[in-house]
């Protein structure tokens, strides 16, 4: 069975600074090795502002797969209507590139992939 995680990106209300942590499901549940409480002083100093679900896979790099992360073909053989650039997200129940309508093949193109950054914090122009 794949590790239950989530990566959580905050936000700091007084200058929009963005901060992210990897939290596994047992912290988020007051076991395992941090136990995440957020208290109401913290949740007025910083506001949630997404939640993306662990895929399970790792890219070539053996980087974590995430949902909303952006990935670069390094093989190029996915998409070339995309510059090779893809974003990772979980759709019908399923994880799959937002840019390729087949879910089918993400496993297997998980390790042609690497993570170039996320949609929360990166922005990346496409050409």
């Amino acid at each position: 069975m794949n590790e239950l995680k989530l990566r959580y990106t905050y936000k700091r209300k007084t200058d929009g600074h963005l901060y992210q942590e990897i939290v596994p499901i047992e912290c988020l549940e007051g076991h395992g090795s941090r136990p995440i409480v957020l208290d109401a002083e913290y949740m007025e100093l910083w506001e949630v502002i997404a939640r993306d679900l662990y895929t399970g896979k790792h890219d070539a790099n053996d980087n974590e797969l995430y949902e909303n992360d952006i990935v670069k073909d390094i093989l190029k053989t996915i998409s070339k209507e995309t510059n090779n650039i893809l974003t990772v997200e979980f759709r019908q129940s399923t994880f799959c590139f937002k840019e390729i309508p087949n879910t089918a093949f993400f496993e297997a193109w998980c390790k042609s992939v690497e993570v170039i950054g996320n949609t929360h914090i990166d922005k990346i122009v496409r050409r």
